[in-house]
């Protein structure tokens, strides 16, 4: 999420697009190189971030995922504003 927003407000200042391929992420590609590592293979380590990401929109609605695409709603922009952030 810290990379998320990081993005956000980097795209902002810059007028770019404020939604991001989850390819571009350096956390999603270290956490399925982790995943690799204790024996979830290939596309099934990407399918479980996926699907973890896609229960935490659902549950917290911070982001909206469509495809391989996320992009924070208007709770996550709150949220990356405060000081002190509450992911979990």
């Amino acid at each position: 999420m810290e990379e998320l927003c990081d993005k956000h407000q980097g795209a902002s200042e810059n007028n770019n697009a404020t939604y991001f391929n989850f390819n571009d992420f350096y956390n999603i590609g270290l956490f399925n190189k982790y995943l690799s590592r204790i024996d979830v293979n290939g596309s099934s380590s990407e399918t479980v971030v996926l699907d973890t990401l896609r229960r935490y929109a659902e549950k917290k609605g911070f982001i909206k995922i469509e495809g391989d695409v996320v992009w924070l709603t208007e709770k996550g922009l709150d949220e990356c504003q405060e000081s002190t952030r509450d992911w979990d």
